[in-house]
């Protein structure tokens, strides 16, 4: 409560949406040593060596030319170079988005992007490795949260960039979160597995445990168990003023074209109230003539038990870059609007 007279405090106040109860309130002093706020020890020194890596950011490599750790963007995001036990670390305040500028390096004879973060309150991240003017994958992180983490994604990731070419990073989420050794390498990591013959989307039922193949957006959806087959699911929850977004992004690039049909379906429960709704689009993509957005249906009134949603659209513009399914859950600047809802099994076929 910075900034508050503590010598004489005579208010409580809380503000919010919902209903809630309340029960022990107090002041006391406590011996607990409080958690972490920033990392005491270096990110772990990588062992690629020099020859397999080509390194935006890290001590122990040479870095490309022509870095700017700090873009202006129109970013909220405080970032600044820090030390940490002898190692220089980037720090990324109140996260929104921030980038990175490098003079362009090709990278289609590497295999994986390698990060190291830190984190004592982000609930989640997205990773993007980006060619000025071209597509944008993002690779979503749900973080660990008091240690350094080591994260190998495999290029592949990034689907419809043009590798050859990369001069940007970006980071996107929320919280604070601390990254070292950024680089990419040829690591022999094993890229994810492919989606199933004549299937497009990239972990529909969620069944590897996480949100992998998806990119998240604004108030970042997370894993649930709460599934309508197998085990896992997605969660999406949004407030007034809030959007919650997941995405399969830019796919089936050069295997979706023009005239085709697309099967879409998915199963979906969960709660909406006082103005909350939730807009399954599908996006066509195409840089020449911009994204074309097909909203498949506005739900008002998702099911309390999952129900199968199915959709059959045809491709009638540009998709040079692929095609996006979203799913939207919206909330407008209404009092008490909610919304949290539930996906899972989510299929995109060819007709």
């Amino acid at each position: 409560f910075g900034g508050v007279d503590l010598t004489g405090v005579d208010q409580l106040k809380f503000d919010g949406n919902g209903t809630i109860f309340l029960d022990n309130i107090y002041f006391s002093s406590s011996t607990a040593t409080p958690p972490a706020t920033e990392p005491t020890t270096a990110a772990p020194a990588p062992t690629e060596a020099a020859a397999d890596v080509m390194s935006i950011f890290s001590n122990v490599y040479g870095n490309a030319a022509g870095i700017d750790t700090n873009p202006n963007w129109g970013q909220g995001t405080v970032s600044t170079v820090v030390t940490i036990a002898g190692d220089e670390t980037l720090k990324y305040a109140g996260l929104n988005y921030q980038g990175t500028l490098y003079s362009a390096l090709d990278v289609s004879g590497m295999d994986t992007f390698h990060f190291d973060y830190w984190t004592a309150d982000s609930t989640g991240f997205n990773a993007f490795v980006i060619k000025a003017g071209g597509p944008e994958a993002a690779y979503p992180v749900t973080p660990v949260i008091g240690s350094w983490q080591s994260v190998e994604v495999p290029l592949t990731a990034f689907g419809g960039v043009d590798l050859t070419g990369v001069d940007q990073l970006k980071f996107d989420g929320n919280g604070t979160i601390f990254l070292d050794n950024i680089y990419f390498s040829n690591s022999g990591v094993t890229p994810p597995p492919p989606a199933p013959a004549g299937e497009l989307a990239v972990n529909g039922d969620l069944e590897t445990g996480d949100l992998s193949g998806w990119a998240l957006y604004n108030n970042l959806p997370t894993i649930t168990t709460d599934s309508a087959s197998g085990t896992y699911a997605a969660n999406l929850v949004a407030g007034e003023a809030q959007l919650s977004v997941l995405k399969q992004e830019r796919i089936a690039s050069g295997t979706v074209v023009t005239g085709q049909t697309l099967n879409i379906s998915f199963k979906m429960k969960g709660t909406a109230g006082a103005g909350g709704v939730m807009n399954p689009k599908l996006v066509l993509e195409d840089d020449v003539n911009g994204a074309t957005g097909i909203v498949l249906e506005t739900i008002a009134v998702p099911t309390a038990g999952y129900t199968t949603y199915t959709y059959s659209q045809a491709v009638s513009g540009a998709v040079a870059n692929g095609i996006s399914l979203e799913f939207a859950a919206a909330c407008g600047a209404v009092a008490g609007c909610n919304i949290n809802v539930f996906i899972d099994d989510v299929t995109i076929t060819i007709q």
